[in-house]
């Protein structure tokens, strides 16, 4: 019996990690798809994010004016994590050089979501 696809989509747009910014975290990310239907739909979403209300205020906040981000989407297969987390090698908040974990049991959602 062939097990049924469960992926997600998330971004890969041009400004996430560039010297002067990090849009981590900023463009949806949406798990749990089954189908066409569904994939479809979460390309539509994280496509869309670009131009919701946290990118704004981000690309206000860093200076970055309201230059164009060049959006791709991936859609990956998806696994049952028994953890998952964000790798900085900036410190995001301080802007050191020092590499930052944040990890959580099962799946990122509460990490993305702060």
């Amino acid at each position: 019996m062939r097990k049924r696809f469960c992926g997600f989509v998330y971004s890969s747009a041009d400004a996430e990690d560039s010297p002067k910014s990090s849009y981590a975290g900023q463009f949806e990310s949406v798990l749990n798809l089954k189908g066409s239907d569904q994939i479809l739909s979460a390309l539509e979403t994280v496509a869309k994010s670009v131009l919701s209300v946290n990118v704004n205020t981000y690309s206000e906040k860093m200076n970055l004016g309201r230059s164009v981000i060049n959006m791709s989407m991936i859609v990956q297969r998806q696994i049952s994590p028994v953890f998952s987390g964000v790798l900085f090698t900036k410190n995001p908040v301080n802007g050191f050089d020092e590499i930052i974990i944040e990890a959580t049991e099962g799946f990122s959602d509460k990490i993305l979501q702060g």
